[in-house]
């Protein structure tokens, strides 16, 4: 018991570390965790824990900032709302999380005002 709770908080500190790093999402980190040789519940568990203390669009937005801001402004909007879903994608964040995004919102010219998602106000 004692090695299992060892573990549990290895591996927590392991996926806040790479939060801090990096920002992305559970189904980026799901992966990673069960290469490292860690069981499918514990994995479960440690995401489940970790992301209910983290806002995934937040995170998203954060990946989102940090793509954009090493692209070229000349990109035709099209182009780039289309590279930065695809990014998004590969770092675990789900579609809706990416269209729950400020910066989403502004790259395909709508205002996010007074939107909802995942029942949280979006301002």
């Amino acid at each position: 018991v004692v090695s299992t709770i060892v573990d549990l908080r290895m591996v927590r500190d392991f996926v806040k570390a790479q939060l801090a790093r990096r920002p992305l999402g559970v189904s980026r980190l799901r992966p990673e965790l069960l290469r490292r040789v860690i069981s499918a519940k514990m994995a479960e568990e440690i995401l489940g824990e970790v992301f209910s203390d983290v806002d995934s669009v937040t995170l998203a937005e954060k990946a989102a900032e940090r793509f954009l801001a090493r692209r070229s402004k000349t990109v035709p909007a099209e182009k780039l709302r289309k590279r930065l879903a695809d990014h998004l994608l590969r770092s675990g964040f789900t579609w809706e999380e990416i269209q729950c995004l400020r910066v989403w919102k502004t790259i395909i010219g709508r205002d996010s005002g007074g939107e909802f998602c995942h029942g949280k106000s979006i301002q």
